[in-house]
């Protein structure tokens, strides 16, 4: 009987290694900037409201909060992370599995 195996992934150098991790930190700058530029937009009241539900959070935690706060707010039907996500659509910079690490993290009471 055949046995099936997964292919062997190369082994990178620490060159490969270092430029891989530079483009990740790169990416992840980008982001924050977009969601930084994002937060700056919001009307004052808003701007108000998340900067008082911000101190909860780190903050890039609280960028993402934002956005999703925004979102929430513009969602018609399921308030899932996936529908707040979509509703936003390009306006969302970064990875939606990093919305969705925002509530499976952390213990969440009312």
């Amino acid at each position: 009987m055949a046995s099936i195996t997964k292919p062997r992934r190369q082994r990178l150098s620490k060159l490969q290694r270092r430029q891989r991790r530079l483009r990740q930190t790169r990416k992840a700058r980008a982001v924050r900037r977009q969601l930084l530029h994002l937060h700056h937009q919001l009307p004052r009241p808003a701007d108000a409201l998340c900067d008082n539900l911000g101190h909860a959070f780190t903050q890039p935690t609280a960028l993402r909060f934002t956005v999703l706060l925004i979102a929430a707010i513009l969602t018609v039907g399921r308030h899932t992370v996936a529908n707040l996500v979509r509703t936003l659509g390009p306006l969302v910079p970064g990875d939606s599995s990093s919305y969705r690490r925002l509530f499976s993290q952390r213990c969440w009471s009312s």
